[in-house]
């Protein structure tokens, strides 16, 4: 079955107006609009509703097309697994949304000032991430601490087989 969405109810709106009011300083500076969706699948072990890289994971962001700006959608969108999400900790939570917050970026012009759209509104840009990890089980099975991502997993603490986010 597809993914079904709703609003959030505020509960997470509000960890994102606090990290950007006190962690992200370009983001709030450009006045950003966002919006956030819950997610959720009647089978979450055979469908996840949110994916990163093709494995479930916490929540996800996205920058809004510039079409879609123009029609009215917010500057930018994070999508949150509300089964997964809410299984989290208070802390772990604010990291999540900490993370895909820290992956934006603010585009300025070549004078410094704020970049914008046809919307009137900040220009911004998905940065990639700083560093992934990940591998492939069989090999680290297969070839324990020869294969590469078998470190991954251990510097992680995590076993063999054991999900990684």
């Amino acid at each position: 079955m597809a993914a079904t969405y709703t609003t959030d109810n505020g509960e997470i709106t509000a960890i994102v107006a606090d990290l950007i009011a006190n962690n992200c300083v370009t983001l709030r500076q450009a006045d950003v609009t966002y919006e956030v969706l819950l997610a959720a699948s009647e089978k979450p072990d055979k469908s996840p509703p949110v994916k990163a890289f093709g494995l479930p994971t916490h929540a996800s962001i996205k920058v809004n097309s510039l079409q879609d700006r123009v029609a009215g959608a917010k500057d930018f969108r994070i999508t949150v697994d509300e089964e997964r999400f809410n299984g989290a900790t208070a802390n772990r939570q604010r990291a999540i949304i900490h993370s895909l917050l820290m992956r934006l970026e603010v585009k300025h012009n070549a004078d410094g000032s704020l970049a914008t759209d046809d919307a009137a509104r900040p220009k911004l840009k998905l940065n990639k991430l700083d560093f992934a990890a990940g591998g492939m089980f069989d090999a680290a099975e297969r070839y324990g601490a020869d294969a590469p991502e078998y470190a991954v997993y251990q510097a992680l603490g995590l076993n063999l087989k054991q999900e990684a986010a």
